[in-house]
């Protein structure tokens, strides 16, 4: 199996690729006109609005994608998918902010949206506001796991950075690498930020040393969205069918993966 994935992957190499706004394949404008045809038979359906909106997106069509999402929301307030999708069209960091905001108070247990949006919190210098949300997420109340355990603590830990707590980042540090050696992890975000910490404290060898594995474990935490997986399954061109193949590859799922090679070898071919 792993001879045939290695040649369709070389044969790939000659598919040219396209940007979103260039002309789109034939395919992609058949999904586009079924998915609108779908509309305008049922305009008040949210559902179809919110299908239209993720072949707009999954085909790079973000601005036209938002503009649907915006449509699907009005007619159905309470859908979570709606608001967590358009955040991540191309908004302004704070339009997507409030999009992500919007999501999550709606309530889904979805791990995925809870850490993107304790993120952007950061990000956007909401720091007690980013904290609670990490808590809430490693705290068991959304999916129990030690992924998710893991991307709170290392959300935790920037944040103490970001205050100057440095000792209390290392503490938190820590514990997530001395559980992640228990799990075998390769988190090269955990050692990127325990370098960072440790070289903030003049620990020097440790800064060294933690800054080496991260440079090892060239894989961050990634977590997996049912929500975008979904939108993205949607794409049909060859590039999306492409980056399909390598997401699925990457979890581990090589005959799925296989066939969306092949699938986007095919046409190219055309």
């Amino acid at each position: 199996m792993r001879v045939v994935l290695l040649l369709v992957l070389c044969a790939l190499l000659s598919v040219p690729q396209r940007s979103p706004a260039a002309d789109l394949e034939p395919q992609v404008e058949a999904r586009i006109a079924s998915a609108r045809a779908a509309v305008a038979e049922n305009p008040g359906k949210a559902e179809s609005w919110g299908e239209l909106g993720m072949v707009l997106q999954a085909h790079g069509l973000q601005s036209e994608a938002y503009e649907i999402y915006l449509e699907a929301m009005a007619r159905a307030p309470k859908d979570y998918r709606w608001p967590y999708l358009a955040a991540l069209t191309d908004r302004p960091a704070d339009a997507a902010l409030e999009l992500f905001a919007k999501a999550y108070s709606l309530g889904p247990a979805d791990v995925a949206l809870t850490l993107t949006y304790a993120s952007a919190l950061t990000r956007a210098g909401a720091l007690d506001q980013a904290r609670t949300v990490y808590l809430e997420s490693g705290d068991g109340k959304i999916g129990n796991n030690e992924s998710t355990w893991e991307h709170a603590q290392l959300g935790l830990a920037r944040i103490a950075l970001l205050e100057g707590q440095v000792e209390e980042a290392l503490e938190i540090l820590k514990v997530a690498s001395r559980r992640a050696a228990l799990q075998v992890s390769r988190n090269a975000d955990l050692y990127r930020l325990l370098a960072q910490a440790r070289q903030q404290v003049g620990d020097r060898a440790g800064a060294v040393e933690a800054a080496f594995k991260a440079r090892s474990y060239s894989a961050g935490l990634r977590t997996v969205s049912d929500v975008v997986d979904q939108m993205l399954a949607r794409g049909v061109s060859v590039s999306t069918l492409l980056d399909s193949g390598r997401r699925l590859s990457a979890r581990g799922h090589h005959e799925e993966a296989r066939a969306q090679f092949e699938a986007a070898l095919r046409l190219g071919a055309n």
